[in-house]
């Protein structure tokens, strides 16, 4: 069943929800997946990895996998050199996610649009999955280049024009031991290009597509030495320029002049580039044409102001399934709440008293740098960003470890200083050492460099031209003593962070309570290029902390929290469609 072209998008909200709960496509596609590489990640599933959401709070910042660049050990020898596909890396069902009704019942997706006012698709080559997607798309190319070098030939006609054949001889009485010779990746190919382009242009154009990238015949053209690589090349130019972006015309045109230039030049392998530029101006027509990003824009607000609704459905229907452990959650719930949580759960004048009991149980599990256990399941769509607060909250104690040490020197070196000052001061030059490329902190890595670094600032700041060496030793030692978080100096700069995030969260969490969730994603995600430090600024996370808190006690708190799972999930699901 087609989407109309409605311009409400209210209207087109609710076809297309209704089209999603008729075809029962509740889809787990996780588009995070780069971030997720991290050990431990657990997305719910993937069906088209070439694809990643990209969000401010967990993507390539990722994984959204799930979401920065994977630092694991170097690939062993078959992953750096994978079997060669026999379909290309771009399909029809690899970009099928794109599909609005697929994007629409996106559980990932759904959930990240609260928390990125940018968030679009892109091709996903970060982190090791990305890498490996790479180098499978490289090794398919060189294997159509084998395939063409075996079975083409440059045949000339009787006017003089080239035409890029397969070569006919190889096919003249094909026995049948010798049928494995035949071509195996140029007619998937074909398939693939005529089956992305169906999805891309109009209804009224699938009959000229068919016609002109009919699989059978093309073969046949091409063992005859009667298809026309240039020609096609250029109907293909002249079908994409009438689809897609002006921007993109430079592209094609780029397309044909490899086809061209393979053809005159017997070159095979110019002819794949000019494959690999078709296959990926059909991506990008895909991941930028109104089927993708901009259906993600121009449903955005009404995506999540339907958040908690439908993801209190979807996490039903897994529930009923058996699909989803809920069990490890509410029991972490229920020891948190103790010893309030018998009377707790029942009584309704106490709302906010379970949401305070929720907030500082998972700010203790934030704050606990100690703790080897993961979040459970029912986290696994803030998971990532979960990741990322920790290490965010982990690297402002060890900011305010750094500037207890710049105070401590500078009283000795006869100025007093304050930890706000210090902050002012220290801060930029102290993350320009410790975070690296790949926006990861090594503090411990880069202590004694830090150590220096305050030190040298310290007499400065003091008026003294040159350094002592007794305090770089200092300055090394203190390190060494704070930043390990069994130490009982790391301690007192943990309590001050906590203490102040769970002041900040509170105020975060008492504003946003009340609100819906298209407001609070208007508070609380910060403005394209918006000015500010993030490394450090609790308020900034404080304000993400109460964000996915509150989003995550309205989806689960009616579900699992606060009232037992009933042995039939049934009557929940159907109460949660009224």
């Amino acid at each position: 069943m087609a989407i109309q072209n409605n311009s409400d998008p209210a209207r087109r909200m609710q076809e297309i929800r209704r089209q999603g709960d008729d075809s029962n496509q509740f889809d787990d596609t996780d588009r995070m997946r780069n971030l997720a590489e991290e050990p431990g990640t657990q997305p719910v599933s993937h069906i088209a990895p070439r694809c990643t959401a990209v969000d401010s709070y967990g993507s390539p910042r990722l994984e959204l996998e799930e979401i920065t660049p994977q630092r694991g050990s170097a690939p062993t020898s078959n992953e750096s050199q994978p079997l060669p596909s026999l379909h290309p890396p771009v399909t029809k069902q690899s970009l099928s996610e794109l599909n609005i009704i697929r994007i629409i019942n996106n559980i990932k997706l759904r959930h990240d649009i609260n928390f990125d006012r940018e968030l679009h698709f892109r091709p996903n080559l970060d982190g090791e999955r990305g890498q490996r997607k790479k180098k499978e798309a490289e090794a398919y190319w060189e294997a159509l280049v084998d395939e063409f070098a075996v079975h083409l030939f440059i045949a000339r006609d009787l006017t003089g024009s080239s035409n890029l054949c397969l070569n006919s001889s190889s096919f003249v009485q094909v026995s049948p031991s010798k049928e494995k010779d035949e071509p195996k990746r140029i007619p998937l190919m074909f398939e693939a290009i005529r089956d992305i382009l169906k999805t891309l242009v109009p209804e009224r154009d699938h009959v000229v597509v068919d016609q002109r990238l009919d699989i059978v015949m093309l073969m046949q053209e091409i063992r005859h030495g009667l298809c026309d690589f240039v020609r096609l090349s250029q109907w293909l130019a002249q079908l994409l320029k009438a689809h897609c972006a002006p921007m993109r015309d430079e592209w094609v045109d780029i397309m044909v002049k490899h086809f061209e230039f393979g053809v005159q030049h017997s070159e095979r392998g110019s002819l794949v580039d000019g494959l690999k530029t078709l296959f990926g101006i059909l991506e990008a027509m895909k991941l930028h044409q109104d089927v993708a990003n901009h259906q993600i824009r121009s449903l955005r607000l009404l995506l999540i102001e339907d958040t908690v609704n439908f993801e209190q459905k979807y996490f039903l229907r897994k529930i009923a399934k058996n699909a989803i452990s809920v069990e490890a959650s509410r029991s972490w719930y229920k020891v948190s709440a103790d010893p309030e949580y018998s009377t707790a759960i029942r009584d309704e004048q106490a709302s906010r008293k379970n949401l305070d009991i929720f907030v500082e149980a998972l700010l203790s599990k934030l704050c606990d740098s100690t703790i080897s256990t993961d979040f459970s399941q029912i986290f696994s769509i803030d998971l990532d960003r979960l990741r990322y607060l920790r290490i965010d909250i982990r690297n402002a104690i060890n900011l305010e470890i750094t500037y207890g040490l710049f105070v401590h020197l500078t009283n000795l070196l006869g100025r007093a200083f304050s930890k706000s000052q210090a902050r002012s001061i220290l801060r930029e030059h102290i993350l320009s050492i410790v975070e690296g490329s790949d926006g990861r902190h090594r503090w411990t890595q880069y202590q004694s460099s830090v150590a220096l670094e305050v030190v040298r600032i310290a007499h400065h700041v003091c008026g003294h031209m040159r350094l002592r060496g007794d305090y770089v030793s200092y300055g090394e030692a203190w390190f060494t003593e704070h930043l390990d978080p069994a130490s009982s100096f790391h301690a007192m700069p943990k309590r001050e962070v906590e203490k102040e995030l769970r002041l900040l969260v509170g105020k975060f969490v008492e504003t946003y309570s009340e609100k819906s969730p298209l407001a609070i994603f208007h508070l609380a995600v910060p403005e394209k290029g918006a000015a500010g430090p993030r490394y450090g600024n609790l308020e900034e996370i404080a304000k993400r902390i109460a964000h996915i808190s509150l989003l995550h006690w309205r989806v689960w708190s009616p579900l699992l929290y606060l009232r037992p799972l009933p042995d039939d999930t049934s009557a929940l699901l159907d109460g949660s469609a009224e």
